[in-house]
């Protein structure tokens, strides 16, 4: 039996999607292409994110302890991965998006990924 529990990062990025699906929407006055500009740059910062924290935390407790950090180096690698083939994919779609608002958007999903994560374990932990 393991007494440490997984954290659940999936609300970090139920949370993302919900303030940015809201920002999207409320940037839809500025014009279309402003508001999938904001959405495409937060999706490359979510997606990766959320398909770490499905790898890393597959497994818990000290037995499994090799496995836990074979799964943290396997997660790190595709979440870098996984990040420059969604930036590059946006680079190339850059005709219909303003890749400068999508790199606007890229880096500050971070602080606000950080204050979420730090908010759901501190709720986990209390």
């Amino acid at each position: 039996m393991s007494t440490i529990t997984r954290p659940s990062l999936n609300k970090v990025a139920g949370w993302q999607l919900v303030f940015i699906s809201l920002l999207s929407i409320v940037l839809l006055p500025f014009g279309w292409g402003t508001s999938v500009s904001v959405w495409v740059g937060a999706m490359i910062h979510i997606i990766p994110h959320a398909w770490f924290a499905k790898i890393a935390f597959k497994k818990v407790g000290a037995r499994q302890a090799n496995g836990v950090v074979t799964d943290f180096y396997l997660g790190q690698a595709v979440k870098f991965l996984l990040t420059a083939v969604l930036m590059l994919l946006a680079l190339r779609a850059a005709t219909s998006i303003d890749i400068k608002i999508v790199m606007i958007s890229f880096v500050a999903m971070f602080p606000i990924y950080l204050i979420l994560v730090a908010k759901v374990l501190r709720q986990q932990w209390a």
